[in-house]
């Protein structure tokens, strides 16, 4: 019989944080019947390539696999091998370096069955945990129709992926992650789901976030510039339906080709955002 929850966690370069985070999910007080699909990215051979095999070929528990990623480097094509892969009717994806609270899943299954069909997309609150200073409860800010607020960034926090669940078939149905992004991915992917159905939350804090890692994509700034300024190209048809929230992307961008040392690109995007906001001031021109 096929599960009801897939759980997806792709992993490239920590042991000790991936070990946690499966062992949160095995921890699950829940009923629902669930797989845990480990996404290896790490290059066959290496240490950390190594360490993986070897400690989940000795858990035998049934509900864990470990799967080779072939479909593309990085997150996003870690996380698609996850999605085609999937048994469950249901998506629910966990970082290598978060950590499900006992409650998590059973929580947002019962929301689920309780609202019948009208759920696609589940989102909950978190705790931010950063190593100098107390945990910080980060909770939902966004829920129902979501597109306008998810492009222009209204609310202070888009869904986050650890405490995200969503119906399998929508995540195939829009073609999963878009693997040619080198940011914003998570973004991206909620910009078409938000586009096709409604989103829910649960207020509660049942996902310990960390944010110490530095293999993060938030720690590259190379990665985070041009990945947001492909994602702006992306987008832009819809970004340009409101020039001063368009504008002020394009300064945040230019800021962050200032960041990865960029000079050229810098001045491009400001004489763009620059010509964005002017012409916010005067849109019948």
């Amino acid at each position: 019989m096929n599960p009801s929850v897939s759980i997806i966690i792709p992993t490239r370069g920590r042991t000790t944080e991936l070990i946690r985070a499966v062992h949160s999910c095995l921890n699950q007080d829940t009923n629902e019947e669930f797989e845990i699909l480990i996404i290896n990215d790490n290059e066959i051979g290496d240490a950390f390539d190594q360490k993986v095999l070897v400690y989940f070929s000795r858990c035998r528990d049934a509900r864990l696999s470990v799967i080779r990623n072939l479909r593309g480097r990085g997150g996003s094509g870690a996380r698609n091998t996850g999605v085609f892969a999937a048994r469950g009717q249901w998506v629910a994806f966990l970082d290598d370096d978060d950590e499900w609270l006992p409650t998590k899943l059973s929580q947002q299954m019962r929301h689920i069955v309780s609202s019948g069909e009208s759920v696609n997309c589940l989102d909950t609150g978190f705790y931010r945990i950063s190593p100098d200073r107390a945990p910080v409860e980060v909770r939902p800010a966004m829920s129902g129709s979501i597109f306008h607020k998810l492009l222009f960034k209204e609310s202070s926090r888009a869904p986050k992926l650890s405490t995200f669940i969503c119906r399998k078939e929508l995540l195939i149905g829009i073609g999963g992650f878009d693997e040619s992004l080198l940011s914003r991915q998570d973004l991206d992917l909620y910009l078409r789901l938000a586009q096709k159905t409604s989103f829910y939350s649960i207020n509660d804090c049942l996902v310990f976030g960390y944010t110490n890692s530095a293999a993060r994509i938030s720690k590259n700034p190379t990665k985070k510039a041009l990945g947001g300024i492909a994602f702006e190209r992306k987008w832009r048809r819809f970004l340009k339906q409101d020039p001063r929230r368009h504008s002020k992307l394009l300064f945040h961008l230019s800021y962050k080709s200032a960041q990865a040392l960029k000079p050229h690109l810098t001045m491009k995007l400001m004489a763009r955002a620059l010509g964005t906001f002017l012409k916010s001031l005067n849109p019948s021109r």
